[in-house]
């Protein structure tokens, strides 16, 4: 997403200066510093910095009278904020301590409009210099579930036969005993799993994974569905290339994780206790 201004002949900024009232908060919330004011006091880019623009939006975001524009956010495509919408800090709070990890779900698929809705709210999520790197695979369909069990078994059963470390001291065999019962250990009878990628190329990829997955799980909980992290997948990724094929991930995609998506079975009542959070002030 970044934009370098020298290299651009086209201008990254469009200034309305029958709009702009020469308040300045457009260079002052500039990460960069790019902004800089002319003779007249209207905003301009600051051609003789160095530092390349992330295309941010701040500049647009904040101006009180729409006279600012990127080619990164143009006006049309920068929804004004319904401040009319936004939840109170007490909302917020029940929302984020009502959550739970749900591993029983309806048989009930979740409808593909809803899980695009909550791919775009995640996308929101701040990533490290604005790079935005984070794409989406979407396993919906019961039949490619069904070849993630059992990509799964063939790998877990492999590491049985060989011994490996990573199957030494967890009850495998009741695991196994379990999935091939009938008894679905894995995904939980979830109809989607979701899994954020990026590639090896990114600057803070497996933060902005972790934090782009946190949006779509609080956007989730509040459309009522319920998600539940998943490393079981997301290790099977990692060690075993029939489960990279099987989802179509090439070798740069060097992080990931997974999550459960579906309608909750039951209704939790209650926010179980925590314990006190532990606070240093400095």
């Amino acid at each position: 997403m970044g934009a370098d201004i020298k290299a651009n002949r086209e201008p990254l900024l469009m200034v309305d200066r029958e709009k702009c009232s020469g308040c300045a908060a457009c260079l002052e919330v500039c990460p960069m510093g790019l902004i800089a004011l002319d003779s007249g006091g209207f905003p301009m880019e600051a051609g003789d910095r160095e530092m390349p623009c992330m295309g941010c939006g701040h500049c647009v975001a904040v101006c009180p009278l729409d006279a600012m524009e990127h080619t990164a956010s143009p006006l049309e495509d920068s929804p004004v904020v319904p401040r009319e919408l936004l939840p109170s800090a007490e909302q917020v709070s029940w929302l984020l301590k009502s959550r739970r990890s749900i591993r029983e779900f309806k048989q009930r698929p979740v409808e593909e409009e809803k899980i695009t809705e909550l791919i775009r709210t995640a996308s929101c999520a701040p990533s490290g210099a604005n790079v935005q790197p984070v794409e989406w695979i979407v396993v919906n369909r019961p039949e490619t579930m069904d070849c993630v069990r059992e990509v799964t078994l063939e790998w877990i059963k492999e590491l049985v036969r060989q011994q490996h470390e990573l199957v030494r001291n967890i009850p495998v065999e009741r695991y196994l005993r379990d999935m091939e019962g009938g008894k679905d250990r894995l995904l939980r009878g979830a109809p989607a799993l979701v899994i954020a990628k990026a590639d090896k190329n990114s600057i803070h990829t497996r933060q902005d994974i972790e934090i782009a997955l946190s949006y779509f799980e609080i956007a989730a909980a509040s459309q009522g569905l319920g998600t539940c992290w998943l490393a079981q997948v997301a290790r099977v990724i990692q060690f075993y290339p029939p489960m990279r094929e099987l989802l179509g991930m090439s070798d740069d995609d060097e992080y990931y994780f997974s999550m459960l998506l579906g309608y909750p079975k039951y209704t939790y009542r209650r926010v179980p206790k925590r314990r006190e959070p532990r606070i240093s002030f400095m």
